[in-house]
C-alpha cells in the first residue's frame, strides 16, 4: 500500500526562468508545509500547471511534490537507533 502524507499548499507564485533551455519562460513556485511543520518549495514549469483547473492542478502539484521531496516525506517520523 502506498504511503501517504498530508501536505498543505501555503502559497503559489510565478518566477521567471533565468537559465538553461527554458530561459525566458515562467515557473510556478509552490510553497508547501510538510507534516513536521517544515516549509519547502516545489518548482513546476508554467506550461504543466493550469491553475484554472483545480483538480488537475492538485494532481500535477502532487506529482511534483512526490518527485522533488517524496524521499524526505517517506523518512519523516522514522526513528533510528545509533551507537554512541
Amino acid at each position: 500500500m502506498p504511503e501517504k502524507a498530508s501536505v498543505e499548499i501555503i502559497d503559489i507564485t510565478q518566477i521567471p526562468v533565468t537559465g538553461g533551455e527554458r530561459a525566458g519562460k515562467m515557473d510556478y513556485i509552490v510553497t508547501v508545509r510538510l507534516p513536521n511543520g517544515r516549509v519547502y518549495f516545489v518548482r513546476i514549469p508554467e506550461e504543466e500547471l493550469n491553475l484554472r483547473d483545480p483538480e488537475t492542478a492538485k494532481k500535477v502539484i502532487s506529482s511534483y511534490i512526490k518527485e522533488q521531496i517524496g524521499d524526505m516525506l517517506r523518512l519523516i517520523g522514522s526513528k533510528l537507533e545509533i551507537e554512541l
